[in-house]
């Protein structure tokens, strides 16, 4: 093995590192804001994210694709958050814009992305269902 086998060993294992780290920064960071918008919503309840009658509807909604599994019950693990690429969220169907928070969930059938309002209604909804309170 010469020098630059070593070094380019070297630079491979600093590569899979960084990406290691890279990946762990971006679940710290989605677990972070969670956190972050969950404490709001306990310390002042005007920044509460539900509220009206379409809330009870879409409640009802992800209630009824929960158990017909259209939805899958999110397991209480961090997820991907940033902001919207267009793509259509997985439980109202719109398109999730450039200026709204996108979040990011894996599946059986590969990620699903859902507004930030949709998700937490979707997050709470499966804690419902599967029995567990919010962490």
């Amino acid at each position: 093995m010469g020098i630059t086998d070593s070094v380019a060993d070297a630079a491979l294992q600093t590569l899979i590192q960084s990406r290691a780290h890279v990946q762990e920064n971006r679940r710290l960071l989605s677990e972070t804001r969670y956190r972050i918008a969950r404490s709001r919503r306990h310390l002042t309840p005007g920044f509460a994210l539900t509220g009206g009658s379409d809330d009870e509807r879409m409640r009802s909604i992800v209630r009824a694709r929960l158990r017909t599994g259209d939805l899958w019950p999110l397991n209480g693990r961090s997820f991907w958050a940033g902001h919207g690429h267009g793509k259509a969220c997985v439980v109202c169907g719109s398109p999730i814009g450039g200026a709204e928070v996108e979040y990011e969930a894996q599946g059986l059938g590969g990620p699903a992305v859902a507004h930030l309002t949709c998700f937490m209604i979707w997050h709470r909804e499966s804690e419902a269902t599967t029995g567990r309170e919010a962490r």
